[in-house]
């Protein structure tokens, strides 16, 4: 019963964040996938020395999934670019690499533009009807049901 509730509970927060911050235990898990070994398994029987070999050896020559993902994107890539629309843009690896794809930073024009944007974006509020209210400029404050003008 509790693997469950364990299991729901990582679908909806995420789970690996620990993982993530450190970075030797992520290694850890990624040494004893690619040796079919369990975690505490591969902890008793690699000592210090050869831990610290296998992580320069990672550095040369990585291994396990990230490094998969980077050369089947390659290989996607290579295969949409045959197949593409000459007048189109050509693609790249990471954009067949879930979780890869990094969002395109917003470009205003205006500088007022990207102000209201920031102001409905973070604080939920809309400057230009603010303004149509007659403020010549908006005072933010915090209240208990978050920002308000």
């Amino acid at each position: 019963m509790r693997a469950r509730k364990r299991s729901r509970r990582c679908a909806n927060e995420g789970c690996g964040k620990k993982l993530r911050r450190h970075p030797e235990q992520l290694f850890w898990h990624r040494l004893a996938l690619a040796l079919g070994k369990s975690v505490a398994r591969a902890k008793r029987e690699i000592d210090s020395v050869e831990f610290a070999h296998w992580m320069a050896y990672y550095n040369i020559e990585p291994f396990g999934t990230p490094i998969e993902n980077l050369r089947m994107g390659i290989v996607a890539s290579t295969m949409a670019n045959i197949h593409r629309d000459p007048k189109r843009p050509a693609f790249a690896p990471a954009d067949f690499i879930p979780g890869e794809r990094k969002a395109e930073p917003v470009q205003f024009d205006d500088p007022k533009d990207e102000a209201r944007f920031v102001a409905l974006s973070v604080f939920g509020i809309d400057l230009v009807k603010a303004k149509a209210k007659g403020r010549k400029r908006v005072k933010l404050k915090r209240g208990a049901s978050g920002w308000q003008v």
